[in-house]
Formats: structure tokens, C-alpha cells, sequence
């Protein structure tokens, strides 16, 4: 299609149905801003998200394996989940790896921030790269959390996605948003 495309206007927001646990359904009504067509579009609100990539004092990479029930499945990935409202986005990476791992590290920064699914969802995931991370407590779970904890060299991580042994898409995302940090600080080692 030749020509400029144009953005569309939000009209009204309507909550579908009460919150459901870190989500909450809307329609949406938007009219394009040119053609002045409109029409609903059902989105999912939720708040943002963190992964940690977390590289231990010995160059490891730290993954939890959970059980997903969306895949019913267990899946490999780095520590992360959900901000809390007003959260500083690295706190919520440091407070997830605690909480998960137990570990705690150093020179916590932002790496990358994108879009997990923008045809309906509004949310970021933020992408946060601690090194030289050690065990300095034990897991501090929720309730209903079951975490197992792990620690690979980055060549078996990298292996492991390429065999897709770790098949969740924003966890690869991040890792390899994080790659070129990870095999530099190795190089240095």
C-alpha cells in the first residue's frame, strides 16, 4: 500500500467486566483520524511487566522454572513479573529476583523495553540486565508459586533457545536483547 497511514483517535473506553486478577478487558471505539471511520476494538489492560537478567559473580546466567498453565507446561525464563502501581521499574526487577531466587546483585540498569503483544495489549515489558549476583536470602514466594531456581553458563542458555528448550517469547526476547552485554562480560573474564 503506497501513501502515509494515519493514527486513530480513542473515543470512549468501556470496562467489559471487573478486573481479572493483573488484567482488565476494555472496548475500545476509535475513529481513524483521515477517513473518520470507526469502529471497537477489545483490549487488555494491564500493568507493565520486568525480566531479569541476572548474571551471577561466576558469569552465569540465573532462570526460574515455573509451570505456565496458559501452555500447561514448565517453562525456563528469567526471573520477572508484574510492576506494582508506581513501582520504579528496577526495584521491580531487584524485588522479583529476591523474591524468586534469593539472589541480589549489582548495577542494575535498563536494557530494553517493547511491546509483548500491541494488536491488543497496552503493556511494556521492561528488560533489566544485574551483574555479579549472589544468594543473599531464600525464595520469598506468593502462595500460589512454585519456583525452582537455576544457574547456566551463557553458552547453554543460548544453546538451549536454539534447541527451544526455552520457548516462552519474551524470555527469549530479553535474553537475546541482553547477549551482546553477557558475552562481553564474559570476554573480560
Amino acid at each position: 500500500m503506497d501513501g502515509q497511514i494515519f493514527p486513530w483517535i480513542s473515543l470512549r473506553t468501556e470496562k467489559l467486566c471487573g478486573a481479572m486478577g493483573t488484567f482488565q478487558p476494555l472496548r475500545r471505539r476509535f475513529r481513524q483520524s483521515q477517513s473518520g471511520k470507526e469502529g471497537n476494538f477489545f483490549i487488555v489492560e494491564c500493568s507493565d511487566w520486568v525480566q531479569t537478567i541476572a548474571i551471577t559473580t561466576g558469569g552465569e546466567i540465573v532462570l526460574v522454572e515455573q509451570y505456565r498453565f496458559g501452555s500447561e507446561r514448565f517453562s525456563l525464563e528469567p526471573p520477572g513479573g508484574c510492576i506494582n502501581a508506581g513501582e520504579p521499574t528496577i526495584a521491580a526487577a531487584e524485588r522479583e529476583l529476591l523474591e524468586e531466587t534469593g539472589y541480589a546483585g549489582e548495577n542494575p540498569r535498563l536494557i530494553a523495553s517493547f511491546f509483548p503483544n500491541p494488536a491488543f495489549q497496552n503493556n511494556q515489558l521492561h528488560c533489566v540486565f544485574i551483574e555479579n549476583c549472589r544468594p543473599i536470602a531464600g525464595q520469598q514466594l506468593d502462595p500460589l508459586e512454585e519456583v525452582r531456581f537455576l544457574t547456566f553458563p551463557p553458552e547453554e542458555v543460548f544453546e538451549k533457545i536454539r534447541r527451544q528448550e526455552i520457548n516462552h517469547a519474551l524470555s527469549i526476547a530479553a535474553l537475546l536483547m541482553a547477549k551482546d552485554r553477557i558475552l562481553g562480560m564474559k570476554s573480560k573474564n
